[in-house]
């Protein structure tokens, strides 16, 4: 019985600090995402995570940058090559994907949204676009590797 009180305390400390940091309305959502994502296996979140690094390194930002709260161009831009990367590569629906980038299912498809729409006649889309081919071709010669 006490374990049990112990870990209960535990977990309310870490859910204090989260929502601290967070925000209830994350932690909720984060909570809710967790719960629907049980499809998922272990390797496609693991593989989903290497897209992300790959995509964070090709625009020099940190993982903690990726999925902190700040609002930064750049990091909007990353998280829509990484969704649309992650459903291209592992076919995961919106939902995984959100769960995975910390992100709401509505986030998730504005993101790739953005992503898709980008136009090749565009001086600025195709510099983000050869990025995503730089990109791909890293991921596709990490499988190769493996």
């Amino acid at each position: 019985m006490e374990q049990e009180t112990n870990n209960v305390s535990k977990v309310l400390k870490e859910l204090d600090k989260t929502i601290q940091v967070i925000g209830t309305e994350k932690l909720l959502e984060i909570l809710k995402y967790s719960r629907l994502s049980t499809a998922m296996t272990e390797e496609q979140i693991n593989r989903s995570l290497e897209i992300i690094k790959v995509v964070c390194e090709e625009f020099n930002i940190s993982l903690s940058e990726f999925f902190n709260n700040n609002r930064k161009t750049g990091r909007r831009i990353t998280i829509g090559i990484s969704a649309y990367l992650i459903q291209k590569e592992m076919n995961l629906n919106n939902s995984d994907i959100s769960y995975i980038l910390k992100k709401s299912d509505e986030a998730v498809s504005l993101y790739k949204q953005e992503i898709i729409r980008l136009n090749s006649n565009h001086p600025q889309d195709r510099q983000v676009l050869e990025k995503i081919k730089k990109i791909s071709e890293t991921i596709n010669n990490k499988l190769k590797n493996e």
